[in-house]
């Protein structure tokens, strides 16, 4: 199990959540980035038994709205006309 905090500046907040409460997206990814990885040969690595903790050091936010614009319904024409 992995757990863990970050803290998002209080304007950031909002934009996050206005964006979650409008609910007018298709998709949403929360991407955090972890560490510190030390860097042996040709690849990155966590030596856990000399830093057992990660820090996430970043985190961002991709919302994807559908292209598609909502149309309102065709205007109904009265019996007249």
């Amino acid at each position: 199990m992995v757990s863990g905090w970050f803290f998002l500046q209080a304007d950031l907040y909002h934009d996050v959540w206005q964006q979650v409460s409008a609910d007018n997206y298709s998709s949403a990814r929360l991407s955090l980035y972890a560490g510190p990885f030390g860097f042996d040969v040709m690849e990155w690595i966590w030596d856990y038994k000399k830093n057992p903790g990660l820090n996430i050091e970043e985190a961002s936010f991709e919302f994807v709205r559908n292209k598609r614009a909502i149309q309102p319904p065709p205007l109904k024409k009265s019996l007249f006309g």
